[in-house]
C-alpha cells in the first residue's frame, strides 16, 4: 500500500469512527422517543411531531448544510453537527414540557443534516477514483452499524436510568465524537478555494438537477430509503407480530440480522460498483431487492423469513454505494457540499415517505399483500435507471 492510500485509509477511519459514534448516539434514543413524549401529557399528535421534527429539519437544512460546509470549510461544520447534538441531548433530556422536547429534536435533525452533508462531502474530497466505491462502503457500513446497535443500546439503559439518561448518553457520545473531530481532522483537499469562492444558489441547484447521474442518485436514494424504512421499520415489524406470531425480541434479532448483513457486504458491494459501475450495480440491486422484498409475503414461519431478510440486506447493500459514488462522481469538487446537500434532501425524503406509505397501505389492503407494491417501487426504480442509461 502507497503512502497516499495509508493516508486516505486514516482518514476514513477517522471520519467513519466519527460517524458510527453519532449512529450510535441518535439511534440510542429513537426507541424511547414516543414514551418519553408521552410522560408529558402529550396528545398522539404532539407525540407525531416529536418524532418527525428531526426529519423535517434535516430535509429543510440539507442544502443550507451543503452550502455551509464549502463555505467554512468540512472540519468546522462537521463540528457544528456534532456540537448540536451535544447540546439538544441535554436540552431533551432537561425538558418540562412537550414543546421544549419538539424544539430539541427538530434541532437535532439540523445538527444531523449539517453532519452527515458535511461527512459525506469530506469522503468525497479524499476519494482515490479507482476505489471510490470500495471506500463510500466502508464509510457506509460505520453508519449502519451505528444505527443498527443504537437502539437496543437505548432500550437497555432506560432500564438502567429512566428516560433521561439515553440523551445523556446522546450528549456524552457526540462530545467524544467532537473531540475527534477537532483533534484528528486534517483540511480535506482544495478546501481553501472552495471557501473562498462563491456560487449562486439556485442556478447551481437548477444545474444539478438536470444532470443525469444526479439525477439517478436521488431517485435511488429516494427509493432506497422508501424501501428500507417502509419494509425494515414499518410493515416487517408488523407482519411478524401480526402474522407470524413473533415476540420482540425475535422481531429485533430479524431486524438487527438485515443491518448486520448491511454492514458486512457494504465494502464488497463498493468494489464491486468499482468493478461493474455504478448504474450496473444498482439495476442489478434494485431488482434482487424487488424480488427478496415480494418473497416476504411467502415468509410462513421464521425460517423462511430469516433466509429473506438475509437476501434483502445482501440486495439493498448493492444500492448504496453505487448510488452515492454516482452521485459523488457528478459533483463539481468545488461545490461538493451543495451537491451532497441535494443528494441528501432525496434520502431523507424516502426516510419520511416509506413509513407513511407503509401505513396507508397496510390500512387499505391485506398486510401479506403490502410488500408487493413496496417491491415494485424497487423494481420501477431499477426500469428507471436502466432505461436513463440506455440511450447514452
Amino acid at each position: 500500500m502507497v503512502a497516499g492510500e495509508r493516508s486516505v485509509e486514516k482518514k476514513l477511519v477517522m471520519i467513519s469512527s466519527a460517524t458510527f459514534i453519532i449512529m450510535l448516539g441518535a439511534g440510542i434514543v429513537v426507541p424511547i422517543l414516543p414514551k418519553y413524549a408521552e410522560s408529558f401529557g402529550a396528545s398522539y399528535t404532539y407525540v407525531g411531531f416529536t418524532i418527525s421534527a428531526f426529519g423535517i429539519a434535516r430535509i429543510i437544512t440539507d442544502i443550507p448544510s451543503g452550502r455551509l460546509s464549502d463555505k467554512v470549510g468540512r472540519r468546522k461544520s462537521i463540528l457544528l453537527g456534532t456540537l448540536l447534538f451535544v447540546g439538544t441531548g441535554i436540552l431533551a433530556a432537561y425538558s418540562t414540557n412537550i414543546l421544549q422536547l419538539i424544539v430539541a429534536r427538530f434541532i437535532q435533525g439540523v445538527g444531523a443534516a449539517v453532519f452527515t452533508t458535511s461527512a459525506l462531502a469530506y469522503i468525497a474530497d479524499i476519494l482515490p477514483e479507482a476505489k471510490k466505491g470500495r471506500y463510500l462502503g466502508y464509510y457506509q457500513s460505520s453508519f449502519f452499524l451505528g444505527s443498527a446497535f443504537g437502539p437496543s443500546i437505548g432500550g437497555f439503559l432506560t432500564g438502567l436510568g429512566g428516560l433521561r439518561l439515553p440523551f445523556l448518553t446522546l450528549s456524552l457520545l457526540s462530545l467524544v465524537s467532537a473531540l475527534a473531530t477537532y483533534m484528528g481532522f486534517s483540511r480535506s483537499r482544495d478546501e481553501k478555494k472552495i471557501v473562498s469562492e462563491r456560487v449562486y444558489i439556485k442556478s447551481m441547484i437548477a444545474e444539478k438537477l438536470r444532470s443525469k447521474p444526479m439525477i439517478v442518485s436521488c431517485v435511488a436514494a429516494a427509493s432506497t430509503f422508501i424501501l428500507t424504512t417502509g419494509v425494515r421499520f414499518t410493515v416487517l415489524p408488523i407482519y411478524c407480530e401480526k402474522v407470524l406470531n413473533l415476540s420482540e425480541s425475535e422481531v429485533g434479532l430479524v431486524l438487527s440480522l438485515i443491518a448486520l448483513v448491511n454492514f458486512f457486504m457494504m465494502r464488497w458491494a463498493g468494489a464491486l460498483t468499482d468493478r461493474l459501475g455504478a448504474t450496473v450495480a444498482m439495476i442489478y440491486g434494485f431488482t434482487l431487492t424487488g424480488l427478496t422484498t415480494a418473497l416476504y409475503a411467502l415468509s410462513f414461519n421464521i425460517a423462511i423469513l430469516v433466509s429473506v431478510a438475509l437476501a434483502f440486506g445482501v440486495s439493498t447493500s448493492l444500492t448504496m454505494p453505487a448510488q452515492v459514488s454516482l452521485a459523488v462522481e457528478s459533483s463539481d469538487p468545488k461545490h461538493r457540499g451543495l451537491s451532497m446537500g441535494i443528494y441528501r434532501i432525496f434520502s431523507d425524503i424516502g426516510l419520511i415517505i416509506g413509513p407513511m406509505f407503509s401505513g396507508i397501505l397496510i390500512d387499505y389492503i391485506p398486510l401479506g399483500y403490502v410488500f408487493y407494491p413496496i417491491a415494485g417501487i424497487s423494481l420501477t426504480t431499477s426500469l428507471f435507471i436502466y432505461l436513463m442509461f440506455r440511450k447514452s
